[in-house]
Formats: structure tokens, sequence, C-alpha cells
């Protein structure tokens, strides 16, 4: 698959903010403050790469995998730092943030529903800017190393996957608590290549 073009860079990214706006939205209402919000890459990568962008298959991570069927079968995976999914915990349970160092089954309860939150939010962007139907199902919440995870969705995906589309958000609270996440669109080749042409027939190329 192609690279995107600044251009088509430039269309991901709008429909990044519109679902990530979205999502702030909601996750403010669970938290109790506003949160800003800025998208601040749009790209492919491939699945091998994938580690790389987050920093390294041994960087510490929780992710929360969907799978997606529709007009297009796949899967999101959203990947939450150590850092940022341990601040996020404290504020989703009104704890002082630093007050987790793991998190508890109710944490990671809470996470998967965010994750679940955050990720319908992106598929809705995404579906609505695509004209495709998009249908997310149940999460799973999975904390380790990112090259863990990667090898597992390899499985699943039986090496289809190969080229990944990635947007990432950082989401800042009232109090400057910063929130990274990654939202990892996964995708066989030629479905992968379907969403490309829907974002060039947007972009007018």
């Amino acid at each position: 698959m192609e690279k995107l073009t600044e251009l088509e860079k430039d269309a991901l990214k709008e429909v990044g903010y519109i679902g990530a706006g979205h999502a702030a939205s909601a996750l403010s209402k669970l938290i109790g403050q506003r949160i800003d919000v800025n998208v601040s890459i749009a790209a492919t990568v491939s699945l091998t790469q994938l580690p790389e962008t987050v920093g390294g298959r041994e960087k510490l991570v929780a992710g929360v995998y969907l799978p997606v069927t529709g007009d297009l079968e796949g899967a999101v995976l959203l990947v939450f730092p150590l850092r940022s999914v341990l601040a996020l915990a404290d504020l989703l349970m009104k704890r002082e943030v630093g007050a987790a160092t793991r998190l508890s089954e109710m944490d990671q309860s809470a996470i998967k529903e965010v994750g679940n939150i955050l990720s319908g939010s992106c598929l809705t962007a995404l579906s609505q800017f695509l004209g495709m139907k998009l249908v997310e199902h149940i999460p799973n919440l999975a904390c380790d190393m990112v090259g863990t995870l990667v090898d597992s969705i390899t499985v699943k995906f039986g090496q289809k996957a190969e080229q990944v589309l990635v947007i990432v958000v950082e989401m800042t609270t009232k109090e400057k608590v910063k929130i990274m996440a990654y939202f990892f669109l996964l995708f066989s080749l030629e479905e992968a290549e379907a969403i490309l042409k829907a974002i060039r027939a947007k972009v007018g190329e």
C-alpha cells in the first residue's frame, strides 16, 4: 500500500479530530473536567513497525482491542502508554493523579469501557467520513509490552494486516494532565486500499 500523501494525512487527521472531539466530550463527563485534544500524527505503517510508533517492543502499555465488521472487517487497537493509562485510571476513579502504580480489576474494567467509548467515537467518525458501515464488537484489554500485543494480533490476523492506519491523540485535562492514545486501525491490504481510495475520493485526488 502506498504511503499517505500530505492531503490524505490531513484528511485522516480531520477524521481523528472529529472522533477525538466526541471521545473527549464523553470522557470529560466521566472525569468531571474539560479535556482538550490534539491529533499529532496520521500515517500508515506496517504491522512490524507498529511497536516503534509507541516507543519500542519492550514499552509497557495497556491495549484495548476491538474487532470490527461491516463493510470492512478488521480491528481497532487502542494503546495507552503505562503512565497515561495509570493517570487515566486515577481520573476515572476520582483519585489524585499519581496514586496508581498498577491497574486493579476495577481500574481495568473502567479502562476497557473508556477504550470502547474512545474507539467507538473514532470508528463512527471514520464510518461517516468514508460512507461505510463499521460495527465494533466486545473489547478485550491487555496490559503488556507492545511487542507481545503485536505478536498476538499477528497470530489473530494470520499476517493479513500488512498495513496499519495510525492516528495519535493527545488529551489534556484542565489540570494539565496529559494522556496519550494511539489508535491503530488494522485491516487487510485489500481493505486498507479501499479506505485509501475512499479518502482520495473525499480529498479530490
